[in-house]
């Protein structure tokens, strides 16, 4: 083999080279954007995976007395990420500028910029519900599935950078999602913590979010999202 198969598989598995960035004192927030790879292609396929399919190739060819066994099927997850259950100002304040950015994007050609203005306009009057849970539990039934929703728990006080952010529900206060999610796990869903802006780089945080969602569910959670 041409190249270390451990060593890039540790780079990928540690997250080393964003946490090069920390030492250097720079943001690793945003991982795809601050990444410092100028190629980004690696970041959106499973390089270990793939790393240790070639290493498992090359034992095969080169010591023929291991044997391997049957490899496990892959595992498909299927999750939802609560962000809104509501149209909220902040939730208004980001699709606006996502949607300002496309209709300059497009410029100069204008049918392109006229569909996405009127796209942008019909947003800002419109007054959709994001409460789905039914509606995503109708149709996993149907297919015999089970999916987790991720919820956030929010523990701190907010500042602008966590209101823009962070989802904008509070849990401890919304008696109604408190109890779809404990029927959700009557019927056999899962439910793991939606992490926050500031727990993504504070343990001791994202542990009390923990700790507020498990209160409210009366048992404890393993799944969490970040």
């Amino acid at each position: 083999c041409s190249y270390d198969i451990f060593w890039n598989a540790f780079v990928f598995l540690s997250r080393f080279e964003e946490y090069q960035l920390v030492q250097n004192h720079r943001s690793s927030l945003s991982h795809r954007i601050l990444h410092p790879r100028q190629d980004k292609r690696s970041l959106t396929i499973p390089v270990v995976n793939l790393l240790f399919n070639e290493l498992e190739v090359l034992i095969k060819e080169h010591f023929l007395q291991i044997i391997f066994g049957v490899s496990e099927k892959p595992k498909i997850e299927f999750s939802h990420d609560i962000d809104y259950l509501s149209k909220s100002i902040q939730f208004m304040a980001k699709q606006s500028i996502l949607n300002a950015y496309d209709i300059i994007r497009f410029f100069p050609r204008f049918k392109d910029m006229g569909k996405s203005l009127i796209k942008s306009v019909a947003f800002l009057f419109s007054r959709p519900s994001y409460w789905t849970f039914e509606y995503w539990e109708e149709i996993e039934k149907r297919f015999n599935t089970r999916s987790i929703f991720y919820i956030h728990a929010k523990v701190v006080k907010k500042n602008f950078l966590t209101w823009i952010i962070d989802p904008n529900y509070d849990l401890l206060n919304h008696p109604r999602l408190q109890g779809k999610l404990k029927q959700l796990l009557r019927d056999g869903f899962e439910v793991g913590l939606h992490g926050s802006y500031l727990s993504a780089v504070d343990g001791k945080i994202m542990a009390k979010e923990k700790a507020v969602l498990e209160s409210v569910l009366e048992r404890p959670r393993r799944s969490i999202f970040v």
